[in-house]
């Protein structure tokens, strides 16, 4: 389906200058990572100046971005309005052409668009200075640690890709990819810009009725409505017919309703006798697509969720590649998320918007100094491994187990027993842990899904903290210390004093048997199950019942799918445990069984999970 005006208006203005600063913000931002990681010493000096020159760039670049989002916005608008009078022209046989009422509501529209996109600007270079300096810190700290410099700035083009887009509306505190603000501010600008017109100019030709236009997948809430004439200004009786009001109907006025975030229905003046109403049937479309509407709205909005994935991939590796950085794991990455969107289209019918698919912002320059767009290539996705998950003997289980002991030099921990749980596991904990404990850790253990147990080979127990607390407590904000670790089919329960009074062993456990299972599915199917297609389907459906993009704000503030993924776990077996949460959503605080309902099918589904567990 052809893209109106409105999404061809979004289009323009988010690439052009727009894009181009966007470029040159994140840019600069990786430039300073980079000179943090290859000078470790001088990062404070850095850090003190990185604010300072990501508000720079901004400030560089603010006039031709705005003088480029007035003059397009305008042109659209003022063709909205010549239109729009030269519909009730044909009605009334008057064209009187853009008044200057008419223009001055254009200008203002236009000014208040190129307003919101400085505010967004200016929240982007904010959030991106803010995630450059815990980025940099991080990388330099793994620089001092002995990691290689390669795979530190392959990590942080990662994070800085992501949150190189990512502005802030500081009223909501709603985060979101600066593109996608401006389309969608475009679109809700214009739309109400043009209706506003629309109110005037039917009062002046005194017009009562007025329709929405109709498309075919229209969100279902907009569908009941859509296409239906009504009365302008509430409910009214013309010619003996009897009309609905505008807002009644539609919701007019509100951020879901006609004309609200993202809406694309146009009002038009509704003339008995003389106007005719969009079609509501979409016949064609559905024997082109063997869908009706609303299955054609599901698909597409699945196509825009795989689209998204593609983009921000290509984007990290255009990024790490820029900086040297070997990215072929990306590659891999991108090639199975290609795969995926390919599947979908064919199955679907739905076309290919390749468009879509470009990295954003992601510019190189010429020879001429012009910015060109560099759009990295997939490579073929490896081959799932043929052979199943083995589980690591008691032997194997036991040297991790003294290795760990001897490289973090621990001392106190000393009597350390060995103790077989049924089901193959193992778990080694000192003498130092009360029976009493050791029982109600077994207990928990066995409450977890059979599939999540039968990837954990081990459980340490051990007298220290997390060697690695600095590196994540520089990572993650409010981070204090962890309580355990968990992938590769041991769980590392970290308790100094070996104390485990208060603990929440039975959600501490799901959560690190997530990180086993997780990794499990991974050699067994080539990815893991927190980045395969089924679980990204879950994560968009509950999104769109929730708004919530994370499951806690634990997984929230690490902005991890592994972490989402392995709280998810935990929530679901805590609920059917009987122990279950509530979740804060648009709609209200509900239990987390309903907000992430669609997260919990795939789990219960792939784990074989219920009450008889």
């Amino acid at each position: 389906m052809a893209r109106d005006p409105w999404e061809e208006l979004a289009e323009a203005l988010v690439h052009g200058s727009e894009e181009e600063f966007v470029a040159a913000l994140t840019e600069r931002m990786m430039q300073l990572l980079v000179e943090g990681c290859e000078n470790p010493d001088e990062f404070a000096a850095i850090a003190s100046r990185s604010r300072e020159l990501a508000l720079g760039v901004w400030a560089e670049r603010s006039r031709e971005v705005t003088a480029e989002t007035e003059a397009a916005f305008m042109e659209a608008l003022s063709a909205e309005q010549e239109e729009l009078e030269a519909t009730l022209a044909e009605a009334f046989g008057e064209v009187p052409g853009l008044t200057a009422r008419g223009q001055n509501e254009v200008n203002q529209a236009a000014r208040g668009m190129s307003e919101i996109l400085g505010r967004q600007n200016v929240a982007l270079a904010d959030n991106l200075a803010d995630e450059w300096w815990h980025a940099t810190s991080d990388a330099v700290t793994r620089i001092q640690l002995g990691d290689a410099l390669e795979d530190v700035v392959r990590d942080g083009a990662r994070r800085l890709a992501a949150a190189g887009l990512e502005t802030i509306d500081y009223r909501s505190g709603v985060h979101t990819t600066i593109d996608a603000a401006v389309r969608r501010h475009a679109i809700t600008q214009q739309n109400q810009c043009r209706n506003d017109m629309l109110v005037r100019e039917c009062h002046e030709y005194g017009v009562d009725l007025v329709f929405t236009s109709a498309h075919y997948g229209a969100r279902p809430e907009h569908a009941a409505w859509q296409g239906k004439p009504c009365g302008l200004d509430g409910p009214c009786e013309v010619d003996g017919v009897r009309y609905p009001g505008l807002v009644e109907l539609t919701g007019y006025g509100t951020v879901t309703g006609l004309c609200g975030a993202n809406c694309r229905h146009r009002l038009t003046p509704y003339i008995p006798g003389l106007s005719e109403l969009p079609d509501t049937e979409f016949a064609e479309f559905e024997a082109k697509y063997h869908m009706s509407s609303d299955e054609y709205y599901e698909a597409t909005q699945r196509q825009r969720a795989l689209e998204r994935q593609i983009r921000a991939t290509k984007r990290e590796i255009a990024l790490g590649e820029a900086h040297g950085a070997d990215m072929t794991e990306d590659r891999y990455r991108l090639g199975a998320q290609q795969k995926r969107l390919r599947e979908h289209c064919r199955r679907t019918g739905l076309p290919r918007d390749y468009a879509r698919e470009q990295a954003y912002a992601v510019a190189d320059k010429d020879g001429a100094g012009v910015a060109i767009f560099h759009q990295p290539r997939a490579l073929t996705a490896k081959p799932a491994s043929p052979s199943p998950f083995v589980l690591r003997s008691e032997k194997e289980a036991s040297h991790t187990f003294i290795a760990s002991n001897g490289q973090y030099n621990v001392a106190t921990v000393r009597d350390v027993r060995r103790v077989s749980i049924k089901g193959g596991q193992t778990l080694y904990i000192s003498d130092s842990v009360s029976q009493e404990y050791q029982a109600d850790l077994i207990k928990q253990f066995r409450k977890l899904p059979k599939a999540v147990k039968a990837t954990v080979s081990t459980i340490e127990v051990v007298d220290y903290n997390n060697p690695a607390d600095p590196y994540w407590r520089k990572r993650y904000r409010n981070f204090t210390v962890s309580a355990a670790t968990g992938g590769r089919s041991i769980i590392t329960i970290y308790a100094p004093g070996l104390s485990l009074r208060g603990v929440d062993l039975l959600g501490l456990i799901a959560h690190e048997g997530g990180h086993c299972f997780d990794d499990w599915w991974r050699t067994a199917h080539g990815e893991s199950l927190s980045d395969s297609r089924p679980w990204d389907d879950a994560v968009s459906e509950d999104y769109r019942r929730t708004g919530n993009t994370w499951v806690t704000a634990y997984a929230r503030g690490s902005r991890s799918r592994r972490e989402d993924f392995a709280d998810a776990l935990k929530l679901l077996v805590r609920s059917v445990n009987r122990h279950e949460a509530q979740a804060k959503t648009r709609n209200g605080t509900i239990p987390v069984s309903t907000a992430y309902s669609s997260r919990f099918d795939v789990l219960r589904e792939v784990l074989d999970y219920d009450r008889s567990h």
